[in-house]
């Protein structure tokens, strides 16, 4: 139970697992939430692990990284020959 002082309340825990938010219908990809940051990428997947990444205290640089390694896997066709995946 965690102990609150000063009147403050702590924030909801983040869910970026997506689906349905609030009044928000059915759409095609998950919803991604972020409250401390954006990460924008070519597809859903890596977009949340750059958010995760984010979340867990990395840098807006070590999001970029963990975005460009999914990818190079989920989207291999966009990949080059040196490994590099543009966003």
């Amino acid at each position: 139970m965690a102990a609150v002082i000063g009147g403050g309340s702590t924030p909801p825990p983040i869910d970026t697992r997506g689906g349905f938010s609030g009044s928000q219908g059915f759409t095609t990809r998950p919803v991604i939430r972020g409250y401390h940051g954006v990460v924008a990428a070519g597809h859903y997947v890596a977009a949340e692990i750059g958010m995760r990444v984010l979340e867990a205290g990395g840098n807006a640089f070590d999001a970029g990284v963990a975005s460009v390694f999914a990818l190079t896997l989920l989207k291999p066709q966009s990949a080059g020959i040196g490994g590099e995946c543009p966003m």
